[in-house]
């Protein structure tokens, strides 16, 4: 499976500020980082796109490449509570669709009120639907 090419659609979403899919969830308990890290590691083998980069093959053409530098994972604090009404930017590290860059990006706010996980992935990876297949983040599935 590895490489492989992107599908003509792929490619809209492909540059700087290319609109990757990115949603932020709030927990109201602290998330453990090592679970989540292992409920993520079983996710990828059933979905090992979500940790690719792009590479150029040609002048106008690219491939994808699974890679463990595809996908970041980080844990962050913050001495800030969350609030319903926060703006999830502060949150959520956006992903550009560029070659040599992770495609994915997941990073868990520790809170003093509880954790928000904030994911961005390429929308060259994914869409709004097929995010939700990948998506490892219920309260059941963490904890």
């Amino acid at each position: 499976m590895n490489p492989f090419s992107l599908g003509p659609v792929d490619y809209i979403f492909t540059g700087i500020g290319s609109q990757p899919i990115t949603f932020a969830f709030s927990y109201q308990k602290l998330i453990d980082p090592e679970a989540l890290k292992k409920s993520l590691t079983a996710v990828l083998d059933y979905f090992p796109v979500i940790q690719s980069q792009l590479h150029k093959i040609s002048e106008s053409d690219y491939e994808y490449r699974i890679t463990p530098d595809g996908l970041v994972f980080e844990v962050n604090e913050s001495k800030s509570p969350f609030h319903d009404s926060d703006r999830i930017e502060q949150y959520v590290i956006p992903v550009d669709s560029i070659p040599g860059k992770p495609l994915t990006r997941i990073s868990l706010n520790q809170t003093p009120n509880g954790s928000v996980l904030a994911v961005s992935v390429s929308h060259a990876l994914v869409d709004g639907f097929s995010y939700f297949h990948f998506s490892p983040v219920g309260p059941e599935s963490v904890g």
